[in-house]
C-alpha cells in the first residue's frame, strides 16, 4: 500500500492548511461533535479558517 505522505502542516492566524505528496480522495477537516465542517475532494492539500464557535478541528485523509 503506497500511503500519502504528510509533506506541510501549517497553522497561521486562524488558518490551518496541510499538504501530501499525492492526491487524496478526501481531506476532512472535523470539528466539535464529529462534524465536517470543510472537505477537499481529488487533491493534495486543503486548509480551514477557524470560526469563533471552533474549539478544536482535526484532520482525517481518504
Amino acid at each position: 500500500m503506497n500511503l500519502p505522505k504528510l509533506i506541510e502542516y501549517k497553522i497561521k492566524n486562524d488558518t490551518i492548511s496541510l499538504k501530501l505528496n499525492k492526491n487524496v480522495k478526501t481531506i476532512k477537516f472535523i470539528g466539535q461533535q464529529g462534524i465536517i465542517e470543510k472537505s477537499t475532494e481529488n487533491s493534495n492539500n486543503g486548509s480551514y479558517y477557524f470560526s469563533k464557535e471552533d474549539t478544536y478541528i482535526r484532520n482525517e485523509i481518504e
